[in-house]
């Protein structure tokens, strides 16, 4: 209010009608676009665990052929997929274990942490020393092929642009 009764103009009072109209329109319209940004922002962080698969299962003591019976070491290469198209991951020790279709555990083997990047695939070669070489050579059946199961687990941390999220348990089985 001013000292002589006169009514302060505010600056919005100023604008003519049609202006006061197309200011109020891009203010929605950019409250709207902006919304609909965040909206697609938080949809990046949905978490896609990785695909796991071994490949190169090989035991060199059940081939007939090589006539080398005490050497049950197991050689495999595990393969770890990661299908997020912006997140990449931090892995924690990744512990395997081996068993035999009784599911008694045969070997064990720990693949040190490591990073991996979005839409990337990681390949860790692993030899992985029996803890009864009796129970290896116990796992072929009469046909002369043996079922073995892979059991992994570990935890995983998803990274996006700046910042890690919580960890993530991660388990999965393969036969």
């Amino acid at each position: 209010m001013s000292s002589d009764g006169e009514d302060d103009l505010e600056w919005y009072d100023l604008i003519p009608g049609k202006l006061e109209l197309a200011l109020r329109f891009m203010v929605m319209f950019l409250f709207i676009v902006s919304f609909i940004a965040l909206l697609l922002w938080f949809c990046t962080f949905v978490h896609h665990f990785p695909r796991c698969s071994v490949h190169y299962f090989y035991i060199s003591a059940l081939n007939k052929s090589l006539n080398s019976p005490h050497n049950t070491t197991l050689n495999f290469m595990l393969r770890l997929k990661n299908i997020n198209p912006r997140q990449r991951i931090y892995y924690d020790d990744v512990h395997l274990s081996f068993s035999n279709s009784s599911l008694f555990v045969v070997a064990k083997y720990t693949v040190p942490r490591f990073y991996q990047g979005h839409e990337k695939s990681a390949k860790k070669w692993g030899q992985a020393q029996p803890l009864d070489n009796v129970t290896v050579l116990r796992a072929v059946l009469p046909n002369g092929s043996a079922v073995f199961r892979v059991d992994l687990k570990t935890q995983l941390k998803y990274k996006f642009m700046f910042w890690k999220t919580r960890r993530y348990r991660f388990e999965a089985s393969v036969s």
